[in-house]
């Protein structure tokens, strides 16, 4: 069961990924912090901040919504990190490197929408947190 946002795997990855986001976008020129700088840093913090608030969410249809959010910034992320690397403000290394990542992260949240989708049908049972299951693989348990 979920007890909170830091419970998703997809939450941490995100997180972590944002940190990084943010360690290479030190990196730019002053010229790019009000524009591209300060893009990718807020699409980047939009995923890990969309999940973390989609937890409190009082349906799954509404986390859904949060989540559809994330994938969106995920894009948006990958996008913005293709236009810095096209820049050269990027080394090739460093753009393949979180590329990877945020695809993972899409993936991930890709699997948390199909298992949403799985108990807006009507014959399903609402649980107490649109988050607990038992099966999905974007949840690690802490005993």
């Amino acid at each position: 069961m979920i007890r909170g946002f830091r419970d998703l795997e997809v939450w941490r990855k995100s997180n972590a990924s944002a940190h990084k986001v943010f360690n290479l976008t030190e990196t730019f020129p002053r010229a790019y912090l009000y524009d591209l700088t300060a893009q990718i840093r807020r699409a980047a913090l939009s995923i890990p901040t969309n999940l973390s608030e989609g937890c409190v969410a009082s349906s799954s249809k509404e986390l859904m919504q949060f989540v559809n959010v994330a994938k969106r910034s995920v894009s948006e992320v990958q996008y913005l990190l293709c236009f810095a690397f096209e820049r050269r403000l990027v080394e090739e290394d460093q753009f393949r490197a979180l590329d990877e990542e945020y695809e993972e992260i899409n993936r991930m949240l890709g699997g948390l929408r199909r298992s949403l989708k799985g108990r807006q049908a009507p014959s399903s049972p609402s649980p107490h947190s649109p988050l607990a299951t038992r099966h999905s693989p974007l949840v690690t348990r802490h005993s």
